[in-house]
């Protein structure tokens, strides 16, 4: 929830952590990666894209401390 990434043995004791498949973090690096527009060529499983999209949605209402308020319309939308 602070937006780091622990590994099993640091998790130990965080109640409010999430689950993080490697393919999703791999994913992330290349999206924030400098590499200019490879993001547009990138193939993303649905899977992998969910738990993303999950994450970022967490990260967004901690960072402004409430659920956005189009997040509810936002998720009828890609359903």
């Amino acid at each position: 929830i602070d937006g780091g990434v622990l590994c099993p043995a640091c998790r130990v004791g965080k109640k409010h952590g999430a689950t993080v498949h490697t393919s999703a973090l791999r994913v992330m690096g290349q999206l924030a990666g400098p590499e200019g527009r490879g993001w547009q060529r990138l193939e993303i499983d649905p899977r992998t894209y969910g738990e993303i999209r999950g994450l970022m949605n967490q990260y967004l209402a901690h960072l402004i401390g409430r659920r956005p308020r189009m997040h509810e319309y936002l998720g009828l939308l890609s359903g």
